[in-house]
């Protein structure tokens, strides 16, 4: 019975979206990773593209990460490639002619929601 329940318990850790130690990408940007604590909400985002570049929209929450989430991602992005885009203190990001901004709110009901909105550059 201890050998089923062990299996069982393998097979349902190895269809976890994330394992432990690996870092989780936004769905739709699939090159911006996630803060750990940072829980993406699909069905809050949305994907257009058109002709002068796409327009991704991602939403993510957290309880208690609102304060961590400048210090992540200004430190991380620029290692991505991206560059800091001075827009008085906002957390605004340039790579190959997109605009990533992040924006971070505090949630109705608690916590943090954290928007990041992609755009071609000039938008």
């Amino acid at each position: 019975m201890r050998f089923v329940v062990l299996v069982a318990c393998g097979i349902l850790l190895s269809l976890s979206p994330v394992r432990a130690g690996e870092t989780a990408y936004l769905s739709t940007m699939e090159d911006v990773p996630l803060l750990p604590g940072l829980f993406e909400v699909p069905e809050e985002g949305m994907v257009f593209d058109q002709p002068e570049g796409r327009i991704v929209l991602a939403v993510a929450r957290c309880e208690s990460c609102g304060e961590e989430v400048a210090s992540y991602y200004g430190g991380l992005l620029p290692a991505l490639g991206w560059q800091t885009e001075d827009a008085s203190g906002g957390l605004v990001f340039l790579r190959d002619g997109e605009r990533l901004v992040i924006d971070v709110q505090a949630a109705v009901d608690g916590g943090s929601v954290v928007s990041f909105t992609l755009a071609p550059g000039g938008m």
